[in-house]
């Protein structure tokens, strides 16, 4: 269950404090990991869809705006009603299932994550055409190269990461090449916008290297479970037994442990930095309320910084600077592309499952910290 809201681009992230921890520490590493992230959509519906591989083409935008008004056909498996619906797509138990039979359940399961992945392919081609940007093999090497450096340091590990990456996502050569295309085209169109500012290096510096702390959380859907949880610690029961038993984040499996975080890292909501540093060790916060949730805190363990003279590790600073702002900047023109595009759906299944999505987007670009 996501937590609390943590926008990186266009598209809903999983927010829940396990999450936002997958997020902080590719924060250090490259904070661009979490756009490309957020961009690799689940597998697609489209039967019927253009496979000539979007970014390696010289194509116009694609059309995302449906047949024209008065053709809306609502797809029957049993008579299907074009050429694509009556071809078979598999076999069970020597029976065909044709894509007809596919169309409606896919549409419903996926649709509306492709459909948004069309959309901002479609307004990135146009804003590149207009600001006379190209995107090259270069441009798409180097985003894999961020990409797999994100992962981990070690290339054979960073390897295999991707392809567990890539099955976990369903991602095949063209939508995983159509993934790279939208980073390295959001990167090329915000790169005019990105300053280096000294207070930035400063705030950088202090997530690097200042003190860290480390927590134990609890997230409820109420206070009422909130106060609950506590009377259960007063009566002498453990913390992570309680979190695994009662809380809602992914990390209850772990007893509610957070890996450290600094009291400026924007992973993290305000609320729950600055209650964290305001905890002796092992004490258990007042119930916070973040988003629509409320949240205990335990305070386990503080990390001292880390004496390091900033002269020494200023590249990196300015490397991770550079690439905080980037990522904040094409999370905003992704926000944008999405909102400003013009669609009209007209098949039911995918009407569907894109106003579940819209409606998912919208709850998510609503701040909570």
């Amino acid at each position: 269950m996501s937590s609390f809201v943590f926008v990186t681009d266009g598209s809903p992230v999983d927010t829940s404090f396990g999450s936002l921890f997958a997020v902080a520490m590719s924060f250090y590493r490259s904070a661009c990991q979490t756009l490309c992230l957020a961009l690799l959509f689940a597998a697609g519906c489209s039967a019927d869809a253009d496979n000539s591989g979007g970014f390696s083409t010289g194509d116009g935008p694609r059309r995302v705006d449906g047949p024209p008004a008065g053709s809306q056909v609502r797809i029957d498996p049993v008579k299907p009603s074009t050429t694509v619906d009556a071809r078979p797509a598999a076999l069970i138990n020597g029976a065909s299932v044709n894509w007809g039979d596919l169309r409606d359940p896919l549409c419903e399961a996926a649709g509306g994550l492709i459909l948004e992945e069309l959309i901002l392919d479609q307004q990135l081609r146009r804003t590149l055409a207009e600001d006379g940007y190209f995107i090259t093999q270069a441009d798409l090497d180097r985003e894999r190269t961020v990409l797999l450096g994100t992962l981990n340091e070690d290339p054979n590990q960073a390897a295999q990461l991707l392809q567990e990456l890539r099955k976990r996502r369903g991602l095949g050569p063209e939508r995983f090449e159509s993934m790279l295309f939208r980073t390295a085209a959001l990167r090329k169109i915000v790169a005019p916008r990105v300053r280096i500012e000294p207070e930035s290096l400063d705030a950088m510096y202090d997530i690097l290297y200042g003190e860290r702390r480390q927590p134990r959380i609890m997230t409820f859907a109420s206070l009422s479970e909130a106060r609950q949880a506590i009377d259960e610690l007063n009566r002498g029961e453990d913390f992570p037994d309680v979190a695994i038993r009662r809380s809602l984040d992914v990390s209850a499996a772990r007893g509610g442990l957070l890996e450290p975080m600094s009291q400026r890292d924007p992973a993290f909501p305000v609320a729950i930095r600055n209650s964290l540093w305001q905890l002796g060790t092992f004490e258990i916060s007042s119930p916070i309320l973040v988003g629509d949730q409320y949240v205990l805190l335990r305070l386990d363990r503080v990390i001292p910084a880390q004496q390091v003279s900033r002269s020494s590790v200023r590249q990196e600073l300015e490397d991770a600077a550079r690439q905080n702002q980037e990522r904040l900047l094409m999370a905003s023109v992704a926000r944008t592309m999405l909102s400003d595009a013009s669609v009209t759906v007209f098949d039911p299944s995918l009407a569907s499952s894109w106003s579940t999505r819209q409606q998912l987007a919208n709850d998510l670009l609503t701040p909570s910290r």
